[in-house]
């Protein structure tokens, strides 16, 4: 049985992974490149994991960003349209967090509705 995008909280993945990443000071070109990459290299699978080493080299081993693209990569390997598809949505959901002005990191996606209510 696939596990359809529905099953994955992305949204909630993204926030908090993106408010980590400017929390933690991560330089605004990493997080650029991270998706950068992704979007360069035609094969799903391959790009996945050349950019969870990527990550790995610039960010650090044991990243929650490895853990969600190697949860995404488990679950969608055998369909490699649907692990770009979904792999590129939460990259660039990430990454418009990160953009954000985020000053504490943001659990899930209802945490930062309520923090742009407050804004």
């Amino acid at each position: 049985m696939s596990i359809s995008e529905k099953d994955l909280p992305i949204y909630d993945w993204a926030v908090n992974l993106g408010s980590k990443l400017k929390v933690r000071r991560t330089d605004k070109s990493t997080v650029a490149n991270i998706l950068e990459l992704f979007q360069s290299i035609p094969d799903p699978k391959e790009a996945a994991l050349l950019t969870m080493m990527y990550i790995a080299r610039q960010i650090g081993r044991g990243n929650l960003i490895i853990e969600r693209l190697s949860e995404l990569y488990n679950k969608f390997s055998q369909e490699p349209e649907k692990l770009k598809e979904t792999t590129l949505k939460l990259l660039t959901l990430m990454k418009w967090a990160y953009e954000s002005e985020f000053r504490n990191e943001i659990r899930d996606f209802n945490d930062f509705i309520s923090y742009i209510k407050r804004s």
